[in-house]
């Protein structure tokens, strides 16, 4: 049975840590066979705490970090664009910390996280993002309000793991549509993906040009000793 919800593409800072972005300039090739995710076993560990589950990172986790990279397809190797780094730390309960830039955030009764609000002064605004969640513990839906209005649909496999996801922005009066599809390339002894590739398209209104843009991810987990 699929599920499927709606998340924000949100800022990475939101979320993260630590982030950093810049220019590189190297070829590196990477596997592109990816792995049939409903054979990957969701039952080898179970997510520890509601941040672990939100971050989809099974286990005791201490520390996370999320690489993510522009790509496009010379033969059968990718050229990097632009990269970016989100750093996620846990703590004893397994709460990721430490909350940046001077954000508010909710929780309901079981822990999960279901409101975030920050205040960017260099641009006059409070964003705020919403949380819901399923039945299973994942996010239903993330939705946006800041300069626009944004709202993306997750979709997962009967193994829970993510397959796609779909981005609709509304933003001074246009809409734009995207769209990600996600295949696991690589995963650790606990069942966490560890690399995985991602395409993008994206439609916008007026425009009928549909741009797609290849991407890859990969994380670096450590786990409590």
């Amino acid at each position: 049975m699929k599920n499927k919800f709606w998340v924000l593409v949100l800022p990475s800072f939101l979320l993260s840590c630590g982030q950093t972005k810049t220019k590189v300039d190297y070829k590196e090739e990477v596997k592109t066979e990816s792995l049939d995710s409903t054979t990957l076993s969701v039952d080898i560990v179970p997510f520890t705490s509601p941040d672990r589950q939100r971050l989809d990172v099974r286990g005791n986790v201490v520390k996370l970090v999320v690489h993510s990279a522009d790509y496009y397809k010379t033969t059968s190797s990718y050229l990097e664009q632009e990269w970016k780094k989100e750093s996620y730390v846990f703590d004893k309960k397994g709460k990721a910390s430490p909350k940046e830039r001077g954000d508010k955030e909710s929780r309901n009764e079981k822990g999960q996280l279901v409101r975030v609000e920050n205040v960017l002064p260099d641009w006059g605004i409070t964003t705020c993002n919403t949380y819901k969640y399923n039945a299973d513990g994942f996010v239903d839906s993330i939705i946006s309000k800041n300069l626009g209005y944004s709202e993306t649909s997750f979709e997962y496999d009967s193994n829970q793991n993510c397959i796609s996801s779909k981005k609709k922005l509304v933003s001074e009066g246009t809409e734009e549509v995207s769209v990600v599809t996600y295949q696991i390339l690589e995963t650790d002894s606990i069942g966490n993906w560890t690399k995985r590739s991602a395409k993008m398209v994206v439609n916008s209104d007026g425009d009928e040009d549909i741009q797609e843009t290849d991407m890859l991810e990969w994380r670096e987990i450590s786990y409590q000793k």
